[in-house]
């Protein structure tokens, strides 16, 4: 999760690298000022592969306030089901949740369930942020 700005940036330059040997960096927001816009997507890899050479890959995301309640959430509307990459080349999913950050301050959480439907298998993952001022 990050600035929804930052986000915006770093899409633009995922899809027109600089160079050929650019290397995306992505960093993540610990700290963000109340009222702030973020944006949480997903990247992945290692996908197994259906007969087709393609991935099934699907998310769910969720934003969670200081006291469990969930303020906004995209469930998976559109699966992945794209070309496996070669090994350890990574895909951005198509699935994303901007909100912004208002209420109280206090720490916020993003919970992904991450689901690669050929390989049967899942990938919780959590973020954190503290909101400020």
């Amino acid at each position: 999760m990050n600035k929804t700005a930052v986000f915006i940036e770093f899409f633009v330059v995922w899809l027109h690298p600089p160079s050929a040997d650019y290397r995306l960096r992505i960093d993540l927001a610990h700290r963000i000022k109340r009222g702030t816009s973020v944006t949480a997507a997903f990247l992945y890899n290692n996908c197994k592969s259906k007969p087709d050479d393609n991935c099934n890959v699907d998310v769910d995301l969720r934003a969670i306030d200081p006291n469990g309640i969930v303020v906004g959430k995209a469930p998976n509307l559109v699966p992945q089901n794209e070309k496996v990459l070669p090994k350890g080349a990574f895909y951005l999913g198509k699935s994303h949740l901007a909100i912004s950050l208002g209420g109280s301050p206090g720490v916020r959480r993003t919970q992904a369930l991450a689901r690669d439907n050929i390989a049967g298998s899942r990938a919780p993952l959590v973020q954190t942020v503290e909101v400020v001022g």
